[in-house]
C-alpha cells in the first residue's frame, strides 16, 4: 500500500492493523479538557512537563498528534504511526474480527499471524477506523433564544431539529460525517466532524497466549 492518508472521500486509501499489547498513558487535571480548549491550559500543561506546543496537539490542519489517534471499530482507540495508515492497538480489540477471518484450519488466536508483505495482508469486513478532523462548538447556534422558562418539549423539539440542520449543513460543507453531542449537562453542543475508513485490513496479531498476557488491563 503506498497511498498516504487523506482526508478526502474521493481518495481511497487502505489502511493496516498491527493488533500487539499496547497501554496508553493519560493524565487530567479536575474535569475534561475539550481538545479544541487544549491552548487555553498550556501554561498547565507546560507546567506539567509538556515540551511541544500545544498546536501540535490538536489542531484542524491534519499536523497535530490529534490526527494520528482513531477510533478502532465500536469503541477501542489506536494509534497511527506510518504514513501507509498502519495502526496499533490493544490486543482484545480485535478479537472479533480476528475470529471472523479464522478456520479451523487457520487458527490465528492459537498461531498468531504476521503478513510478511503487503499482498499476506487479510482484509477484515466489517471493521472500521474513523479520524475525528475536527471539533467545533456550536453551543451558540444551537442554544440561541433558549430560555430557562422554557417547557422541556418546546426546548426540547427546538434544539432537536437545530441539531439535524446544523448536521446536515456540516455534512454537506465538509462532505465528512457530523454529529452534534451535548457536553457539560446540556450546558455547551459541540460538533464532531469525522471520517471513517473500511479498507481495514490485519497485518499482525501474536498468539492469545503472548497477546493476552498480563490481562486486559496490562496488554
Amino acid at each position: 500500500m503506498n497511498t498516504k492518508i487523506t482526508s478526502s472521500l474521493l481518495f481511497k486509501t487502505t489502511f493496516i492493523l498491527l493488533l500487539v499489547g499496547y497501554t496508553s498513558v493519560s493524565f487530567a487535571k479536575k474535569g475534561m479538557w475539550m481538545p479544541p480548549n487544549l491552548g487555553l491550559k498550556e501554561s498547565d500543561l507546560k507546567k506539567m512537563g509538556l515540551k511541544i506546543p500545544v498546536s501540535k496537539l490538536y489542531n484542524d490542519n491534519q499536523t497535530g498528534i490529534n490526527q494520528a489517534v482513531v477510533i478502532f471499530d465500536k469503541g477501542c482507540t489506536g494509534e497511527v504511526i506510518s504514513s501507509n495508515g498502519l495502526i496499533l492497538t490493544n490486543h482484545h480489540c480485535g478479537y472479533s474480527a480476528v475470529q471472523k477471518i479464522s478456520s479451523a484450519t487457520k487458527d490465528y488466536f492459537a498461531n498468531g499471524f504476521w503478513a510478511k508483505n503487503q499482498q499476506e495482508e487479510i482484509p477484515c469486513p466489517g471493521l472500521t477506523v474513523t479520524f475525528v478532523r475536527k471539533m467545533v462548538n456550536v453551543t451558540d447556534l444551537i442554544l440561541y433564544e433558549i430560555y430557562p422558562a422554557m417547557k422541556n418539549e418546546e426546548r426540547d423539539s427546538i434544539v432537536d431539529a437545530r441539531i439535524r440542520g446544523l448536521e446536515k449543513g456540516y455534512r454537506f460543507a465538509t462532505h465528512l460525517d457530523a454529529q452534534i453531542k451535548p457536553f457539560f449537562n446540556g450546558n455547551e453542543y459541540w460538533v464532531t466532524v469525522s471520517e471513517t475508513y473500511t479498507d481495514v485490513r490485519l497485518v499482525g496479531f501474536p498468539q492469545n497466549g503472548i497477546g493476552a498476557f498480563g490481562g486486559d488491563t496490562d496488554n
